[in-house]
């Protein structure tokens, strides 16, 4: 007896002192600044950066004397135990635990990793085969080409940094809305940006063809950061119309991180394919997507955001009609506006949904039309009773009598 309460003092102190050991990580913690991993290779370079519901990772690798570099971002959360699943729902809200949960969207699956020990300076990752240490950078840290570049002519990289940064952020300004809040994101994207292209020109100073091929692969790499927080604003019309809307009232139709996260990838490849092809239609897809992504709470907030202004006005005019007609005394004026109004939205959403799928749109414009409202059937006998006094004029007939 006694050696099994010795034993159980000694279990218990022992798991208490795991329990303490155990570093319980926060997302506030992650997402300030850069990570940069300690690379054993001058030949290599991998940084990490956490936002509230985004985890990017950018690794580089330098294959005969030429830099590659490669990013990709995935929603994450953080979990105080390894998960069977990845759960969407708690991306962005689960922001403590010390298990590392993110969605690779290209393998179809999640990846967990368990978070060692975290410091204001330095992130460990523990892994099966050993574990990845990363310090903390205020900034991106350059490649060592750049580096030794940098040394030698830091004023003129600076000087033709500054100035083409300039330039590039107000072309983007001058084509597109960018938010007030967001300017010093994208000038930081920008000017970053504009360093690694005038590097190249000290790197590379005789390979003309070797140059432009690394400046388009900068250009390219940079553009999805600078698309992620144009394509919301929906008047630049960089991707499909209706994704850039959803994203843009994300809080009123009360979309989830996961959810948000999701159109944005899908934006993106849109706009990939878009600027290939300026002629290329997206909207059937979007609507497809919208459709499975978006619950039917959120997808009739989304139609009712988006069509208020054009259906209130035409409530408004329906009811000028009927006013100038002198029959607003027929009808009860506030139940009537109130029906008709919800008529114009669900006939506009229809139209929306199957706009390019005519038989689709006629079958079901056919079926509303059954339920028409009274506001809404007399205006349309009075646009019959102006055709029929239109054809009397032209071929004196005599029209029939119509009613509502």
């Amino acid at each position: 007896m006694v050696k099994k309460i010795i034993f159980f003092m000694v279990w218990a102190i022992v798991s208490m002192s795991t329990c303490v050991a155990q570093k319980i990580v926060s997302v506030e913690e992650l997402k300030h600044g850069v990570w940069n991993r300690y690379c054993v290779s001058q030949d290599e370079g991998d940084c990490i950066t956490f936002t509230d519901t985004v985890f990017t990772r950018t690794y580089c690798e330098r294959s005969t004397g030429e830099w590659l570099c490669a990013t990709h971002s995935s929603p994450y959360y953080l979990s105080s135990k390894i998960p069977t699943a990845f759960d969407f729902s708690k991306v962005g809200k689960n922001t403590k635990g010390k298990y590392l949960i993110r969605w690779n969207y290209k393998m179809n699956k999640f990846h967990c990793t368990e978070i060692d020990s975290l410091t204001d300076s330095l992130l460990v990752f523990k892994y099966s085969w050993g574990s990845d240490r990363f310090r903390r950078a205020p900034t991106f840290r350059c490649t060592v080409a750049e580096k030794e570049v940098w040394d030698k002519h830091s004023d003129e990289i600076q000087s033709k940094t500054s100035y083409r940064a300039a330039e590039e952020f107000e072309r983007i300004c001058q084509h597109y809305y960018v938010p007030k809040e967001k300017k010093t994101l994208i000038e930081g994207y920008v000017r970053d940006r504009e360093f690694h292209k005038v590097c190249l020109e000290y790197m590379l100073p005789d390979s003309l063809k070797l140059r432009v091929m690394r400046k388009i692969r900068i250009d390219e790499h940079y553009q999805d950061s600078i698309d992620r927080v144009l394509i919301p604003e929906y008047t630049n019309k960089i991707s499909g119309y209706n994704i850039s809307f959803a994203l843009h009232f994300c809080r009123k139709i009360h979309l989830d991180s996961a959810q948000f996260e999701y159109l944005l990838v899908k934006a993106l490849d849109m706009t990939h394919r878009i600027r290939k092809d300026r002629t290329l239609n997206v909207w059937n897809e979007e609507m497809d997507l919208l459709g499975k992504t978006l619950d039917k709470k959120q997808l009739d907030r989304f139609f009712t955001i988006k069509n208020g202004i054009s259906v209130s006005k035409e409530a408004r005019q329906a009811w000028k009609r009927i006013c100038d007609a002198g029959l607003e005394n027929e009808v009860d004026s506030a139940r009537e506006m109130n029906l008709a109004i919800s008529y114009y939205h669900e006939r506009q959403k229809i139209k929306d949904i199957y706009r390019y799928h005519g038989t689709q749109q006629k079958k079901y414009l056919s079926e509303l039309s059954k339920k028409m409202p009274l506001i809404v059937r007399m205006v349309d006998a009075l646009d019959k009773k102006e055709r029929m006094e239109e054809d009397e004029k032209k071929n004196g007939t005599i029209g029939k009598e119509f009613v509502w």
